[in-house]
């Protein structure tokens, strides 16, 4: 009897250990793709500033607000990028206003103008007095 108990225990001895032994070379595997992906991400260029207006400033001007308390920072990154879309297209409509009257120089004249021919920018209407 005490024979095949040790014959059992052997039998069961054999696939735990080539489990172990596979597990390490699994282990082995993974830390060298580690190390491998590593390597690549040294190669990848640098991240991109995704705004170009200072987001500090633009918290600034968000906490004089005195019904805000906190601000997440989400939420000046979004302000952020809506302020620098509106002024890029305040810019170029202002531009279309200068190139038709064939200048080179954009005046005050140009944004009013611009103001007062879109309708979506009527909530200007005399901020710039």
């Amino acid at each position: 009897m005490e024979d095949s108990l040790d014959l059992v225990v052997d039998d069961l001895e054999s696939p735990i250990q080539d489990t172990l032994d596979n597990s390490e070379g699994v282990v082995q595997q993974s830390a060298l793709v580690s190390h491998e992906a590593l390597k690549n991400t040294e190669n990848l260029p640098k991240p991109t500033k995704h705004v170009k207006l200072p987001i500090s400033k633009i918290k600034h001007i968000m906490k004089m607000d005195p019904d805000v308390t906190i601000i997440q920072q989400d939420a000046v990154f979004l302000v952020c990028k809506a302020t620098e879309m509106f002024i890029e297209y305040m810019a170029r409509e202002s531009n279309k206003q200068m190139a038709n009257n064939k200048r080179k120089t954009l005046t005050r004249r140009d944004v009013d103008v611009t103001i007062e021919s879109k309708p979506q920018l009527c909530f200007l209407d005399g901020a710039l007095e």
